[in-house]
């Protein structure tokens, strides 16, 4: 019976490792991938302001599903608020206070949306910036 205990306390200890070494490797890979830097260079693109072209952008902006991360009014929203698996918030995206828009050129916004790619280069998370990258100025 000692035999018994002991092989099985054996087995759980390796097992404990294996897991603990896992979640080791997965923390360091899932950093190293978070915190990558990209060069993505910001093309010019048109300041768009006819009244054609604004209704145009409101009418993207709702139809392609930018309300669902940063609200009705680009002002940012809360998406996610569960406690297992996390708290997420779209950006603010007027030039109001707190907002980011300010701070960025349109070739920056452009990047942002096209690739998904932030001001310091490294990637907006949840940004689904495949479904943007091929759209026209």
């Amino acid at each position: 019976m000692k035999k018994i205990v002991k092989i099985f306390g054996i087995a759980l200890g390796v097992l404990l490792l294996l897991v603990a070494f896992g979640v080791v490797v997965v923390y360091i890979l899932s950093n190293a991938r978070m915190n990558a830097r990209f060069v993505v260079a910001a093309a010019p693109i048109p300041r768009l302001t006819s009244a054609a072209d604004i209704a145009e952008g409101k009418r993207l902006f709702t139809a392609r599903g930018c309300t669902d991360c940063h609200g009705n009014d680009a002002g940012g929203k809360t998406f996610i608020n569960d406690p297992a698996i996390g708290h997420m918030t779209g950006s603010n995206l007027t030039t109001g206070k707190g907002g980011v828009a300010g701070g960025r050129s349109y070739a920056e916004l452009a990047r942002a949306i096209r690739h998904g790619v932030g001001k310091d280069g490294r990637a907006l998370i949840f940004m689904p910036s495949t479904d943007f990258a091929g759209m026209t100025d």
